[in-house]
C-alpha cells in the first residue's frame, strides 16, 4: 500500500502523518508543494496539518493553487482516496473537494487540548474502526476550525450521512458541532482534530490509530475494483483466482457494500451499467438479478458470449 503525504511552507504535521501511516503498514512518500506528479501508484494522499504559506490570504488558500493540489484533485476526481488533517482540511475546502469553510474560532482564540469527538458515521474505510455514537478523545490545536456551510448543504451532509465526527463539547462554535466531513464518494475525509497525534503509546492515546489502521490489507486495492462495475451481473473477479463470482465482495462488511459498491449511492444506475434488460439494483449480493448463461449443449457457463460480457437473463 502506498501512501503520498504533501509538503507545504509551514507544514508542521507531515512528519506525524507519514509515521502514522507507516505503522499502518503503507510505503510512504513525502512530497513538496512544487512537485507536479504523485507517485505512481499511490493509494492515498495525506494533506497535513500546519501553517501552509504562513496561512497568508485565508487558510490553505495558497496551498490549494499550488502545482501538487492540481494533481491531488485529479487522484481524488479519479476516486482515489484523500485525507485532510486541520490546515489539510482548510486546503481540501479551498480546493473544492469538501464543501463549506474554516473560520476564525468563535471565541478568537488559538486553541490546542484534547477534545472529545463522536462518531458521526462508520460508513467509511476513515470510520470503520469505531463504533457509530462512540466518544474518542483526539487533540485540536487550531485557530480557525470553526466549519460553516450554509443550511443547506449541512442538511445534505447529515441527510447524506457524510458527517464522519462532530465535537462532544463545542470548543469552536463550527455549525452543528461538525468536526469532520466525508465527500459524496466518501473516500475523500477532512478533519480539524489530529488522529495522527493520537495514534501509539508513546501519545498517551491511541483513539486516533483506527482512522490509519483500517486502510491496510489490500482494502484500498478492492474498493477502485468494485466500486465501478456491476457486481450484480457477476462481473467482479475473485481477488485470488481471477474468476467471476461474489466471493471478492463478500470480504466487505455488510454495512460498507451499499456505500463502497455503488459510486452513486443515491442515483439510478451504477457506474459501468450493463445493457441487461430490467437491471434492478439490489442490495442483497446472495440473490443475483443477472445469471451467467448456460453455453448451448453444455453445464458449463458461458462467460466469452459476445464481447466478454456476461449474459443476464
Amino acid at each position: 500500500m502506498k501512501a503520498a503525504v504533501l509538503v507545504f511552507p509551514g507544514s508542521n504535521c507531515d512528519r506525524d502523518m507519514a509515521k502514522a501511516f507507516e505503522a499502518a503498514g503503507f510505503d510512504v512518500s513525502m512530497i513538496w508543494h512544487k512537485d507536479h506528479a504523485l507517485p505512481e501508484g499511490v493509494d492515498i494522499v495525506g494533506v497535513p496539518g500546519g501553517f501552509s504559506y504562513g496561512d497568508y490570504l485565508r487558510c490553505g488558500a495558497i496551498a490549494a493553487n499550488s502545482p501538487i493540489c492540481r494533481e491531488l484533485k485529479a487522484h481524488a476526481e479519479a476516486g482515489g482516496y484523500v485525507f485532510g488533517v486541520c490546515n489539510g482540511f482548510q486546503v481540501l475546502a479551498e480546493t473544492g473537494l469538501l464543501p463549506g469553510a474554516l473560520l476564525r474560532n468563535a471565541g478568537l482564540k488559538y486553541i490546542c487540548r484534547t477534545v472529545p469527538l463522536i462518531v458521526g458515521t462508520e460508513d467509511s474505510v476513515f470510520t470503520q474502526g469505531y463504533e457509530k455514537g462512540q466518544e474518542i478523545q483526539i487533540p485540536i490545536a487550531h485557530h480557525d476550525g470553526n466549519y460553516f456551510a450554509d443550511p443547506a448543504t449541512l442538511d445534505r451532509l447529515e441527510g447524506e450521512d457524510r458527517v464522519a465526527f462532530r465535537y462532544g463539547d463545542a470548543p469552536n462554535g463550527s455549525a452543528r458541532d461538525i468536526a469532520g466531513i466525508l465527500s459524496e464518494n466518501r473516500r475523500v475525509l477532512g478533519m480539524m482534530p489530529h488522529p495522527e497525534r493520537a495514534a501509539e503509546e508513546a501519545h498517551g492515546n491511541t483513539d486516533g490509530k483506527p482512522v490509519f489502521d483500517r486502510h491496510h490489507a489490500g482494502f484500498f486495492r478492492l474498493l477502485p475494483l468494485v466500486a465501478h462495475v456491476d457486481v450484480a451481473c457477476r462481473v467482479v473477479a475473485h481477488q485470488h483466482h481471477v474468476e467471476p463470482g461474489l466471493q471478492s465482495v463478500s470480504v466487505l462488511k455488510a454495512g460498507h457494500r451499499r456505500r463502497h459498491l455503488f459510486a452513486k449511492p443515491g442515483g439510478k444506475g451504477l457506474a459501468v451499467d450493463d445493457r441487461c434488460v430490467g437491471h434492478v439494483y439490489s442490495p442483497s449480493f446472495r440473490r443475483p438479478w443477472c445469471r451467467n448463461k448456460a453455453a448451448p449443449g453444455t453445464d458449463e457457463v458461458d462467460t466469452t458470449a459476445r464481447s466478454g460480457r456476461n449474459v443476464c437473463d
